[in-house]
């Protein structure tokens, strides 16, 4: 049976016309959120809403706010994301936040799924304020509670609301390849987190979804790192090793304490990392009032492909990310 709608004595319906206006987000999940109601009486207010400020929903459970069009899903466990199938260049970054995601999108794909654990990493709202403070448009797709979604010039964003190794599985079933890696800052043992993004499981499980080629960024890293110094350190020393062959990755540290299964046996021990190039802060740079300017940070290169090191370089100064090194994965046996 339909619900019945919600009724003007209802205390929380012009506070939910005030919040969905304001956020321009018609998801059941955020009145839920942010009334700590159920999913019935959130439902029951939105349907009030309807051809007021939102629209009802249609077939696939969309609804829309009426004006500006923004869109967000009728189930707050909804996690299906947009298709897949039309991406160019795929971009997955796992324990990601949402912050510098403007800078992220600076780089040559034109889909990026991102994952973070912890719902209270990713709101809606900062991401729109980081946009606008640099006056680049931003549209959102969807927002309830185990993802988000939206637009920025051409460009897809889908952040999931779960563990890493589960986006991963999302992406194998979804058939999609992945063209950039970008594992940055991703906390390792943090949050919740139980292994590092770099280390040998995690990379067995992610390899057999690897576009041939796949460029690979990282800022720290056992396996491809001489010397494993704090990772935010400032130096202009060759400490990334230029090529490793999977054969050579060492087994994850004892504290490691995998999600998923190592699938370690199931690479091809000649596919290489071939290191592209190093975003440095130069040894004698000094921070004008102890911040780094774009202008204080080189490209190294190191490998014949051009990098996307240099599009990057707002990421290091506004959140102090250190040495950032470009790898690309080949998988062809070319190598003795």
């Amino acid at each position: 049976m339909p619900l019945e709608p919600a009724t003007e004595s209802d205390p929380l319906l012009p506070q939910a016309r005030a919040l969905l206006l304001e956020r321009q987000n018609p998801s059941v999940g955020l009145l839920q959120r942010h009334f700590k109601i159920g999913y019935r009486r959130a439902t029951v207010i939105m349907q009030s809403l309807e051809g007021d400020i939102v629209t009802p929903p249609d077939a696939q459970g969309w609804r829309r706010m009426l004006g500006t069009g923004n869109v967000a899903h009728d189930d707050p466990a909804y996690s299906g994301p947009p298709s897949l199938e039309r991406h160019q260049r795929l971009c997955f970054y796992p324990s990601s936040g949402d912050r510098g995601l403007w800078v992220l999108l600076r780089l040559d794909c034109d889909f990026f799924v991102l994952t973070e654990q912890d719902r209270r990493a990713v709101s809606w709202r900062r991401i729109q304020a980081e946009f606008e403070k640099r006056k680049l448009p931003v549209t959102l797709i969807f927002d309830t509670e185990r993802s988000l979604s939206f637009h920025s010039e051409g460009k897809t964003v889908l952040i999931l609301i779960q563990d890493n190794n589960l986006s991963l599985d999302f992406l194998r079933r979804a058939g999609a390849r992945v063209h950039h890696f970008f594992g940055v800052c991703d906390g390792c043992r943090e949050g919740g987190n139980h292994e590092c993004v770099h280390e040998r499981p995690f990379l067995s499980r992610l390899l057999p979804l690897a576009a041939n080629g796949m460029v690979y960024t990282t800022d720290h890293s056992r396996p491809l790192q001489r010397e494993l110094l704090y990772p935010w350190a400032h130096s202009n020393h060759p400490r990334f090793r230029s090529g490793v062959f999977w054969r050579d990755f060492p087994e994850s540290p004892t504290w490691n304490r995998p999600k998923g299964a190592d699938l370690s046996d199931q690479i091809n021990p000649h596919t290489c990392f071939e290191l592209q190039g190093v975003l440095i802060v130069p040894d004698g740079v000094t921070p004008v009032g102890g911040k780094l300017r774009t202008s204080d940070l080189t490209v190294l290169p190191k490998g014949p492909h051009p990098t996307q090191l240099e599009q990057l370089k707002p990421l290091r100064t506004m959140y102090g990310r250190g040495l950032l090194a470009e790898y690309r994965v080949i998988f062809e046996n070319q190598h003795p």
